[in-house]
């Protein structure tokens, strides 16, 4: 689903590798520019146990305001791993029927 989204324009929702502020403040203009999409820290470097616990978020990282990261674990468009992955967000699936609609070789 990680792929099929990205076709259908979606980024990471870890795009900018935690630059989105926990307040969404910035949605529009960070991460992955979604802002139904939790501020997401993560950082693609293979190592995701330091983030998660059994699909529950546990990391320390604080956003540029100090305020804890709370990220959709289970978005697929996140990286914490296929046993989390359980959907997409409405902001999401509007994008990737936006795309759909818009793109020209996608008909």
């Amino acid at each position: 689903m990680y792929e099929f989204g990205h076709y259908f324009g979606l980024l990471s929702t870890y795009q900018g590798n935690g630059s989105e502020l926990v307040d969404g403040s910035n949605c529009e203009t960070e991460g992955d520019l979604i802002c139904d999409t939790p501020a997401d820290p993560y950082i693609n470097d293979g190592s995701i146990h330091q983030y998660t616990q059994a699909c529950i978020f546990v990391s320390d990282k604080l956003d540029a305001n100090g305020q804890f990261y709370e990220p959709d674990v289970g978005n697929y468009m996140s990286h914490y791993g296929s046993q989390c992955e359980c959907g997409f967000t409405f902001q999401q699936y509007s994008k990737m029927a936006e795309t759909y609609l818009t793109v020209a070789e996608m008909w």
